[in-house]
């Protein structure tokens, strides 16, 4: 292995960073009719606050981006202020968020193009309190309870869990691959022999990091042997069953975390860079279509750029 992965536990991290791009698990899909969109008026964003005809918006504004994305919702001085919609440039809904003074509050809702719920995550003051996410096939693929963060196979199996400092990693056949606890270290089911480092310190995801710099490549598998996820070096890959990637999460020494997220066409979904001072995510469509832009403070606050 290169130099080693710094915390197993980031895994997680690009995939609870999904309610950036949410949904939900049922129920009708909207559509809007681009055609009854008012284009009399001029809008306009300047980092992120809303402009119409070269007045700060207030009250309800419905309005399309040049690349054909619909928002409607209620605004104040500039920025969203209740309910905010967004749709895909065909008309599909995208997402349903409530913001009050700058942050997310209650359930955030979105949807994949094709009807299918991406996410149904709950906040408070913005901060994320649990949720799910879900394949594109509508299958359950993650699931947010507190401080406990379960990731799932298309089949239902469990894949990686975390559960505060505790985690674990499995083979679609339910399989242990690796785990961390009170009680040691595992690979394969084994207590695994003590790495030199493990002395520098007492805490167990540390001490993962610390193990994983001298020990091999962590993968588990598919029933059909392709990889489902692997550890190496900075960088953690998770994978769709059919091969392709599904995410790249690349952690750095500085606390940086950099993380892609890719529809199984191999298209990119989403972009996000994680520092001390907050996050920036970048969210396309199948077509490539950027669909949101969006900064994230680390006092939870909500700047959507796009």
């Amino acid at each position: 292995m290169k130099k080693g992965i710094i915390l197993l536990a980031l895994i997680f991290t690009a995939c609870v960073n999904l309610e950036d791009i949410g949904g939900n698990s049922g129920g009708e899909v909207k559509e809007i009719k681009t055609s009854n969109i008012n284009t009399s008026k001029n809008y306009e964003k300047r980092n992120g606050v809303l402009y119409v005809d070269n007045v700060l918006a207030n009250g309800k504004q419905e309005y399309k981006e040049k690349n054909g994305v619909i928002i409607k919702g209620n605004y104040r001085e500039g920025l969203p202020d209740g309910i905010q919609e967004k749709y895909y440039p065909s008309g599909k809904i995208y997402g349903k968020i409530n913001i009050i003074n700058n942050k997310t509050e209650g359930t955030e809702t979105n949807y994949y193009e094709n009807g299918k719920t991406l996410s149904q995550l709950d906040y408070t003051q913005g901060k994320l309190i649990s949720g799910k996410i879900y394949y594109e096939n509508g299958d359950l693929l993650s699931k947010i309870e507190g401080k406990k963060t379960t990731i799932y196979y298309s089949s239902g199996k469990k894949l990686f869990t975390m559960d505060k400092s505790d985690i674990a990693v499995y083979h679609e056949n339910g399989k242990e691959v690796f785990s961390n606890s009170d009680e040691g270290i595992k690979i394969n089911g084994q207590t695994a022999e003590k790495s030199l480092l493990d002395m520098f310190s007492s805490k167990n995801l540390v001490k993962t990091a610390l193990f994983l710099l001298t020990s091999d490549t962590v993968q588990a598998e598919y029933k059909n042997g392709k990889p489902s996820i692997q550890l190496q070096g900075t960088t953690a890959v998770m994978y769709y069953e059919s091969g392709k990637i599904l995410l790249e999460l690349s952690p750095s020494l500085d606390g940086t975390v950099n993380s892609k997220i890719y529809y199984e066409n191999g298209q990119l979904m989403q972009v996000e860079d994680r520092n001390k001072s907050g996050r920036s995510v970048k969210v396309y469509d199948k077509a490539g279509n950027l669909i949101a832009d969006t900064i994230y403070s680390k006092e939870h606050e909500i700047r959507q750029i796009f």
